[in-house]
């Protein structure tokens, strides 16, 4: 019984916790790196009528 270690079964669920805690830190990570690289991606559906400088056609 004294095996004079944890025993198996508790080193693979510290391992099985580490790399749940791991992979949850690595989404997150990602999330927000696409989250601020999405910050930084110019406009292109601008609405022309609300462009500074343009005036209204009378269509």
């Amino acid at each position: 019984m004294g095996n004079g270690g944890s025993t198996p079964k508790f080193k693979s669920a510290f391992i099985e916790h580490f790399v749940a805690s791991f992979v949850g830190f690595a989404i997150m990570t990602a999330a927000a790196w696409l989250l601020d690289r999405a910050e930084r991606v110019p406009n292109l559906f601008v609405d022309v009528a609300q462009a500074p400088g343009t005036k209204p056609s009378a269509a």
